[in-house]
């Protein structure tokens, strides 16, 4: 018997909360623990980030099956590769998109932040449709300048001149 992914979403995302789990305790135990009564400052980060790994070992293995060796050996790990790819997709341009916004904002201003952080995460989809996401870009740019630098009066450069 060997293990198979069963759902591929559970398994990334529980070892992307893993690796989260595990990274706030390796730093939490560069700070003082403490005991229960006089908590440390890494107490409370250590007791998180042990539940967050322990959470995301449990969504993994929810994600996996046992399979006989002969079914994995036939199922090929091309599929497997292909599933995680497809998966990875939406987390590449929605990383992409808000990069992009964050390197553009101080640069080129609002406004051409909102058209490409929309533009570049409508990719993100299996079948992008950008017929729609051009109006929707241009919504969403008129409302945050209305919002954020009318309503709310928060100095953002606007326009890049």
């Amino acid at each position: 018997m060997r293990l198979r992914i069963r759902e591929p979403e559970d398994v990334i995302s529980g070892v992307i909360f893993m690796a989260l789990g595990l990274g706030a305790l390796w730093i939490a135990f560069g700070y003082p623990m403490g005991t229960a009564s006089r908590m440390g400052p890494g107490y409370l980060p250590a007791i998180l980030g042990g539940l967050l790994a322990f959470f995301g070992a449990m969504i993994t293995l929810k994600g996996l099956e046992r399979a006989p060796a002969e079914e994995t050996a036939s199922q090929g790990r091309t599929g497997i590769t292909a599933e995680i790819l497809r998966l990875m997709r939406p987390l590449f341009f929605v990383v992409t998109g808000l990069l992009t916004f964050a390197y553009v904002l101080p640069r080129y201003g609002l406004v051409a932040a909102v058209l490409l952080l929309v533009l570049i995460t409508a990719f993100a989809d299996h079948k992008p449709r950008l017929v729609a996401a051009v109006p929707l870009a241009i919504g969403l740019a008129i409302a945050t300048v209305l919002i954020f630098v009318q309503g709310l009066g928060i100095p953002l450069r606007v326009w890049p001149w």
